[in-house]
């Protein structure tokens, strides 16, 4: 079972500045995300996700770092493996 704390935690990051910490972040992310497909609770991962907002804080992250192509490519791949899209403006 996923613990919803450790997602609010990655989340939180996610409003930090640091590039490197960012990056290290999503990847954890993303880690986090590929054991639970592998593991069959992908849905209690997205659940939690959205529980704790964190499609707005991926959207907010990307807006931050949009300049950043690793980290806009990071947040690409989760939200599209997650099944959601990027807000366009």
């Amino acid at each position: 079972m996923l613990n919803d704390r450790t997602i609010l935690s990655l989340l939180t990051v996610l409003k930090l500045t640091d590039e490197e910490i960012i990056t290290r972040c999503l990847k954890a992310l993303l880690a986090i995300l590929d054991a639970a497909e592998k593991s069959g609770v992908k849905d209690n991962f997205v659940e939690s996700f959205v529980e704790e907002e964190g499609e707005q804080a991926i959207n907010e992250c990307y807006e931050n770092f949009e300049d950043n192509d690793v980290i806009c490519q990071l947040i690409d791949f989760i939200m599209e493996k997650i099944g959601f899209t990027k807000d366009e403006s």
